[in-house]
C-alpha cells in the first residue's frame, strides 16, 4: 500500500521535476525548466555533421529498410547524453511524453501531415537490461507516442541478447550482431504476417543505424509495406550517414 501511495504521489500529487536537470519544479504538461529548455532549442537546432542543417531540416541521415528517418538531437553533447542515460535507467513518464510529443511535431512537420501510421512499435530492450531496470524505454517511448497519434503501440519485435550488448561492439560488428539479436513475436502476428502495413519504429538512441535497420527489415519481411524510423537523438558521423 505504501508503494502504491508513493507511486501516486509521484505521478499525481507532486509537481514534476525538470527532465533534465531535476532541480526545478515543474508543470506536467511542460516539464522543462526555462534554462534548460533554452539548452534544449540550442541542442535541437545544432547542424548535422555532414550538411550542417538542424535536425527538422536534415535529410542527410537514413537508416536501411527505411523509407525516412527523423531525430530530435545529436548525440555528443552532456546535457543529451545525460538524458537518454536517465531514459534507460528510470522511468519518467514526464520525460517520454515530451520527447514523444517532440517527435510526433516533427514528423507532422517533415510530412506536411500527410503522413498517417497505422501502429507502433519500438527497437526493444535486451531481456538483461529489461530485468535490470523494470522496463523498456523504447516501449515507453512508443506508448507515449501511440496515444498523440490515436494508433496502437505493439511489440512486434523481440530481442533474444544474442552476440552481446550492442553499445560494447565497434561499428563494423554491430550490423552481425544485430542479424543474430533480433526476431519477430510470433504472438503478435495474425497468419504469419503483421496485421498492418504502415509502421512507425522508434528507439531512444540510433549510433550506427545496425538494430533499427535489421527490426525494420524483419517488419518489411513480414508484411509491413512502408516502415518510418524515429529516435530521440542519433549519433552524428562525418560523410553521409546511411546504415
Amino acid at each position: 500500500m505504501g508503494r502504491i501511495r508513493k507511486l501516486f504521489d509521484k505521478y499525481f500529487c507532486s509537481p514534476p521535476r525538470c527532465i533534465f536537470c531535476g532541480d526545478e519544479k515543474c508543470t506536467a504538461d511542460f516539464p522543462v525548466c526555462k534554462s534548460c529548455y533554452e539548452n534544449y532549442k540550442a541542442r535541437s537546432s545544432e547542424g548535422c555533421a555532414d550538411c550542417g542543417a538542424a535536425p527538422i531540416d536534415c535529410n542527410c541521415v537514413s537508416v536501411r529498410h527505411c523509407a525516412q528517418y527523423y531525430r530530435l538531437f545529436n548525440y555528443e553533447h552532456r546535457s543529451v547524453c545525460l538524458m537518454i542515460i536517465k531514459l534507460k535507467r528510470k522511468i519518467n513518464r514526464f520525460a517520454f511524453r515530451f520527447f514523444a510529443s517532440r517527435l510526433v511535431a516533427m514528423i507532422e512537420a517533415k510530412t506536411l501531415g500527410t503522413l498517417s501510421f497505422d501502429c507502433v512499435t519500438f527497437v526493444p530492450r535486451d531481456i538483461k537490461g529489461r530485468r535490470l531496470h523494470g522496463f523498456d524505454q523504447g516501449e515507453e517511448l512508443a506508448k507515449c507516442i501511440g496515444k498523440l497519434l490515436g494508433v496502437p503501440a505493439v511489440s512486434f519485435l523481440l530481442n533474444n541478447g544474442q552476440g552481446g550488448e550492442q553499445k560494447r561492439l565497434s561499428r563494423n560488428f554491430r550490423g552481425i550482431a544485430a542479424m543474430a539479436r533480433f526476431e519477430v513475436n510470433g504472438k503478435k502476428l495474425v497468419g504469419g504476417k503483421i496485421p498492418y502495413k504502415k509502421v512507425l519504429l522508434v528507439d531512444d538512441i540510433v549510433t550506427t543505424g545496425a538494430s533499427m535497420g535489421e527490426c525494420a527489415r524483419i517488419l518489411k519481411d513480414h508484411g509491413v509495406k512502408l516502415v518510418i524510423g524515429a529516435s530521440v537523438a542519433h549519433t552524428p558521423v562525418r560523410g553521409r550517414a546511411v546504415f
